[in-house]
């Protein structure tokens, strides 16, 4: 317990150190040449992962470069309102960040099989997602990060059911209920990006109940079937030593 203590406390210093250091770099004037150079690197690396997920708990966000279009977001606020609004929500978010790989390190000690699974997974919703938006997006990356992200929130609940151990029936009602319920805030979500949807209706939700069943269906199967073909190359490649 105590050493789980000390750790968050190191990862809150990191994350306020991290914080920091973005918000230092983006709004003070550099002395030098390659200050300006070092100051840009850490301005948009560091302050990257925050404007991200800022994309899904609007207005509520941290300083933001990326999706603004242009606009402040933090109009007439003065210099300590700026830089606590960006600690104030860049933290958590660096905390957050920084316990992924504690997960999956207990993942992969806890079950060799879960971890490989997440790891297929990732990489397919990375490669996937890559393609579809370089292919069909147009210049609202905003948006693009919006739905990326809530799919992978969709996909990630309907992962935890179906690669559970739980009964068969109730793997099967649980991916049911997350596409039913994810269903909802992605076609709230497209009022807010396509021009065209004014509001939440029947036909849409259906639409994209539709969309969602295809999207997790496609991933789950081809987790499963890079898992059975990896698994297939390991047996006969055991069989031929």
């Amino acid at each position: 317990m105590r050493r789980r203590v000390v750790d968050f406390i190191h990862r809150i210093s990191y994350a306020t150190l991290f914080a920091m250091v973005g918000w230092y770099s983006c709004v003070m004037p550099p002395e030098r040449a390659w200050q300006a150079a070092v100051q840009k690197v850490l301005c948009y690396a560091l302050t990257y992962p925050p404007a991200v997920v800022s994309q899904l708990t609007y207005p509520l966000s941290g300083m933001d470069l990326f999706f603004t279009r242009g606009s402040t977001w933090c109009d007439f606020c003065s210099p300590q309102d700026f830089f606590w609004y960006h600690l104030r929500f860049a933290v958590p978010v660096y905390v957050a960040l920084f316990y992924v790989p504690t997960f999956l390190r207990f993942a992969a000690r806890r079950d060799k099989r879960l971890f490989k699974r997440i790891m297929i997974g990732l990489l397919i919703y990375v490669v996937t997602t890559t393609i579809f938006f370089a292919v069909t997006s147009g210049s609202d990356r905003r948006g693009d990060i919006r739905i990326a992200a809530l799919w992978f929130v969709i996909l990630s609940g309907a992962s935890a059911f179906g690669w559970s151990r739980l009964d068969e029936k109730l793997k099967a009602f649980g991916v049911a209920g997350v596409i039913l319920i994810g269903a909802w805030p992605f076609s709230y979500l497209m009022t807010f990006i396509a021009p065209k949807v004014d509001g939440i209706h029947i036909g849409y939700y259906i639409a994209n109940l539709f969309v969602l069943t295809v999207g997790v269906t496609f991933v789950l199967g081809m987790t499963w079937l890079a898992e059975y073909v990896l698994r297939r190359l390991r047996e006969r490649s055991v069989a031929k030593a």
